[in-house]
């Protein structure tokens, strides 16, 4: 999911029709969520703790809040 979000955001960024880059903008979006359920699965599994995610969900906010900003 994590590298989905960058060859999302690059093919988006290689359209030249709005919908289609928004389209590409939406899936990297998507997968940047995923990611943060990825996180709440390892602690879950108490493959770690919460306290250890608290960076990753902090840059994947501000990863969504700059694709919402592209949208």
């Amino acid at each position: 999911a994590s590298t989905s979000i960058v060859l999302n955001v690059a093919e988006g960024n290689g359209k030249f029709g709005q919908a289609d880059r928004f389209k590409y903008f939406d899936i990297a979006r998507g997968s940047a969520v995923e990611c943060a359920a990825c996180l709440d699965v390892l602690v879950r599994k108490k493959k770690c703790t919460s306290k250890q995610t608290v960076k990753g969900k902090e840059l994947l906010h501000e990863v969504v809040s700059m694709l919402m900003g592209l949208l």
